[in-house]
């Protein structure tokens, strides 16, 4: 699932099975798949919506289907993100580890949380990559 139909011909040229599609309206039948990730793609939704993007996870995901969430965070930021080289500048939403872990925990039953450190980058503020296996629920 991709909001870019770019990227979905890309996918679709590798021969994967891709939709454009929102991920804050997800238009599959509830428990359509074995399991589901997202790196680096949650991080763009607003936090106002973030709730609504797992629950809509969850619904499509069979009970007890594996779930990997990996994003950038470690503190709480909502908005584009000021250091942004990228033209145009791009939206993030980050969470510190207690507030992903707070709104994953609800939705989901978390496996394995990791912090991943990264090279220090030379931006004035330190990030680190966060790794959650979860189950949805039974």
């Amino acid at each position: 699932v991709d909001n870019s139909p770019e990227m979905v011909r890309f996918c679709r040229h590798k021969g994967l099975r891709a939709h454009v599609m929102s991920m804050t309206r997800l238009d599959f039948p509830a428990a359509a798949f074995d399991a589901a990730y997202a790196l680096n793609s949650l991080l763009h939704v607003p936090h106002d919506r973030f709730t609504a993007v797992l629950d809509g996870i969850g619904r499509v995901l069979r009970p007890g289907a594996p779930f990997l969430l990996g994003q950038y965070g470690g503190q709480n930021f909502d908005g584009v993100w000021p250091e942004d080289h990228h033209v145009p500048p791009r939206f993030y939403a980050n969470y510190s580890d207690q507030e992903i872990l707070q709104q994953v925990s609800g939705r989901f039953r978390i496996e394995q949380f990791r912090k991943i450190y990264l090279p220090d980058s030379g931006s004035r503020v330190r990030m680190h990559f966060q790794l959650l296996i979860c189950r949805s629920p039974a």
